[in-house]
């Protein structure tokens, strides 16, 4: 059963992932100034309120939810304000909801760049370029080709991680109040 505590940590993410979403809709950029104080200070309030093992809690979730993240920056495929908002979800909510808001994203992404391409009447050149994309460079007998324009499409994911924390959040707290 969450503490009291954690109805506090959940108000805290969620105001910082709807914020976040507004700087990166509006600015195409998350500043250090939203996601690094709580990537900072959650650890400790998590020590001075749960002890050692609090604490251990936070800073895993922080490094589990920044994994992919930052394989994703490394490739050119995120930006940096994307990855330490989601390990600043994870050193608040802890590594099961930071991955579970982190995996809805993603979801929720996806669905907005296919609704995009559909809408653009472009939704059977991306799912056939990336198709061949991924055959290529899966098979071992054809030379690496550049990745085809369509694929480096630029999304901004602020939107899509404050509604999936919204989203993630909500569902539990409704599995708070179920007997």
């Amino acid at each position: 059963m969450p503490t009291v505590f954690s109805a506090y940590f959940a108000c805290a993410a969620l105001l910082l992932a709807l914020l976040s979403a507004i700087s990166d809709t509006r600015t195409g950029h998350i500043p250090n100034l939203l996601t690094l104080p709580p990537l900072a200070v959650a650890p400790l309030v998590h020590a001075l309120l749960g002890g050692p093992g609090a604490l251990g809690g936070s800073l895993l979730g922080a490094c589990l939810c920044a994994v992919v993240p930052a394989f994703a920056f490394a490739r050119g495929a995120m930006g940096g304000g994307d990855l330490k908002l989601f390990a600043a979800l994870g050193a608040l909510l802890g590594f099961d909801l930071g991955l579970q808001i982190e995996l809805a994203a993603l979801w929720l992404a996806t669905l907005w760049v296919c609704a995009r391409f559909a809408w653009q009447g472009q939704l059977f050149h991306l799912l056939r370029s990336a198709l061949a994309f991924f055959w290529q460079r899966c098979s071992r007998r054809a030379s690496p080709s550049p990745t085809p324009a369509v694929l480096q499409t630029k999304l901004r994911l602020g939107a899509a991680i404050g509604g999936a924390t919204l989203a993630v959040l909500a569902l539990d707290k409704l599995a708070w109040l179920r007997p």
